[in-house]
């Protein structure tokens, strides 16, 4: 779907309101919540010399061809940023953007464009698509921007039952239940290294090490398989959307643990692009975290490091990985609301309500979500050997 000329004179407005130095207020309709930004190739001590302003992460986000927003599904100041940042992107980009989410499917593509055509009512489209249950609070905002200014929206994941049935038969024996019209569902090709990305999927779903969960290893990476297959297929679709319209900056919300390190979904998408040979994709991972304060955000370690990585068995020659391009804290519900300066903050501003107790944080890494994911192709995807 292209931008239509109503999305286009939208944000020639919103650019000449940039030009015309009115900037604090488009970003004050915007609704940033409170937020601090960091650029993590920074050097030692990036939770210091890689403080950004929210204005100054945009700017770096719009010379992006992809940009992952990583995100922890259950927190409401998580998703406000994504809008917001989507809304920026729009402004600087003067319109040419795309939204894609794992939140939606592949097979409901045709009703997510119905929607954003006006062809079919809310009531249609929540009964169609298969919204996820905090879709009203959390990915609503985003949507409804989208339909507002003629975004294209990508339901960039593979159907559920098609991945879940690769966790409960394997990866081969549920590629040949697939019918036709499922396989389309599916990414063309896969893999599943037992590689960085491997390891930490162990280590989230708790299987393995000191008091670890036991689980047969074929459960497991049968598991992982379709984690990967559903990575795969969101890149994919990120992928043939920026072979469709290779102008437009492409925003692809999903867990955490999908981009977090530069694994899951953003190698398979670099992989991808471009198809021709010709100049690479820059792709931007952004890691979204809520905290209690912003003073807690500064003591943060958010890396592996050598001995991270040696203790989950992974060489490298890494000294440290760190967990995003970008992180940007935003305060934890009860922690308060305000908005977040469009300067510099000095380190003493911007922290929650005096005496206020930080709410319980989630772990360093999201709890794995279940597997859900799609089908496609013409052929099966390929998998390694075990």
């Amino acid at each position: 779907m292209r931008t239509p000329w109503l999305g286009r004179l939208t944000a020639v407005a919103l650019l000449a309101a940039l030009m015309l130095g009115i900037l604090p207020a488009a970003a004050a309709a915007a609704n940033v919540p409170a937020c601090r930004a960091y650029r993590t190739d920074s050097g030692a001590g990036w939770n210091n010399s890689g403080l950004m302003t929210y204005n100054e992460l945009l700017t770096e986000l719009a010379g992006a061809d992809v940009v992952f927003l990583g995100e922890y599904h259950d927190d409401p100041n998580t998703h406000a940023l994504q809008k917001a940042i989507l809304a920026g992107l729009f402004v600087a980009r003067e319109g040419e953007v795309a939204l894609s989410m794992e939140q939606f499917e592949r097979d409901v593509q045709g009703v997510v464009d119905a929607y954003l055509k006006g062809g079919i009512t809310e009531e249609e489209f929540l009964k169609q698509s298969r919204p996820w249950p905090n879709y009203d609070p959390d990915y609503r905002r985003m949507i409804e921007f989208a339909k507002m200014h003629g975004i294209p929206v990508v339901a960039a994941n593979i159907p559920r039952p098609l991945a879940s049935r690769i966790a409960k038969q394997g990866f081969e024996a549920a590629w040949a239940s697939y019918t036709p019209e499922e396989r389309r569902e599916v990414a063309e090709s896969t893999t599943a290294p037992e590689d960085l990305y491997y390891e930490l999927f162990k280590q989230t779903m708790g299987v393995g090490g000191h008091g670890g969960m036991e689980m047969p290893a074929g459960t497991v990476y049968q598991i992982y398989q379709a984690q990967c297959i559903k990575d795969d297929t969101m890149a994919e679709s990120i992928a043939r959307e920026r072979a469709a319209e290779p102008q437009k900056l492409v925003v692809h919300t999903n867990g955490s643990f999908h981009s977090d390190y530069r694994q899951g979904t953003v190698p398979r998408v670099i992989e991808r692009r471009p198809a021709d040979g010709g100049r690479a994709d820059r792709v931007i991972v952004v890691a979204i975290r809520p905290v209690g304060s912003f003073s807690e955000a500064s003591a943060r370690r958010e890396e592996l490091t050598a001995e991270d990585l040696m203790a989950l068995g992974v060489a490298s020659d890494c000294k440290t990985v760190p967990v995003a391009d970008y992180i940007v804290y935003v305060m934890a519900p009860g922690a308060g609301q305000f908005q977040m300066p469009l300067s510099k903050p000095a380190e003493a501003e911007g922290e929650g309500q005096p005496g206020e107790a930080a709410p319980a944080m989630p772990p360093a890494m999201p709890p794995a979500m279940p597997p859900a994911m799609p089908p496609g192709g013409s052929g099966p995807p390929q998998m390694p050997p075990k």
